[in-house]
Parts: C-alpha cells; sequence; structure tokens
C-alpha cells in the first residue's frame, strides 16, 4: 500500500495536489491485485492547520466512481 503526492504552491497560503494512491489494505481475503487511484486537490494553510480538498477517481474499479474527501487538520 502506498501513495505518491506533488504539492506545488499556488499563491500565499494555497497550494495545488495530484496524487495517485495504490493498494489494497481494506479486502482481508485479497482477492485482487492492487487498487490504484489519482485525483486532484486544493490545500489552505488555514490558522488551525492545513485545510484539504481531493477530489479522486479509481482507476481499476469497472464503473470508475469518484469520491470528493475533505480534510481538516494534521496528518493522524
Amino acid at each position: 500500500m502506498g501513495s505518491l503526492e506533488l504539492e506545488r504552491r499556488i499563491r500565499d497560503n494555497w497550494s495545488g495536489a495530484v496524487f495517485t494512491d495504490f493498494g489494497n489494505a481494506f479486502d482481508p481475503d485479497f482477492t485482487r491485485e492492487v487498487e490504484v487511484g489519482a485525483g486532484l486537490g486544493v490545500r489552505w494553510r488555514s490558522p488551525i492547520g492545513q485545510v484539504r480538498m481531493d477530489v479522486a477517481v479509481a482507476l481499476t474499479e469497472e464503473d470508475r466512481p469518484v469520491r470528493l474527501h475533505v480534510v481538516i487538520g494534521p496528518d493522524l
């Protein structure tokens, strides 16, 4: 399981990101080899910590679902 991300500062406290995630951490039987997703994100360094908004698409799923992720604060 892993992730690659490139974040680039756009202006002041704003940055953009492109990323890919790969792995299969949620399937205890591990029936598929590897799941892959990719997406784009916007980051804002706020006074309470980083605010991230990402849109990701599942590349290895047949119907290619799109997901929105919003995270406020540091990674745990």
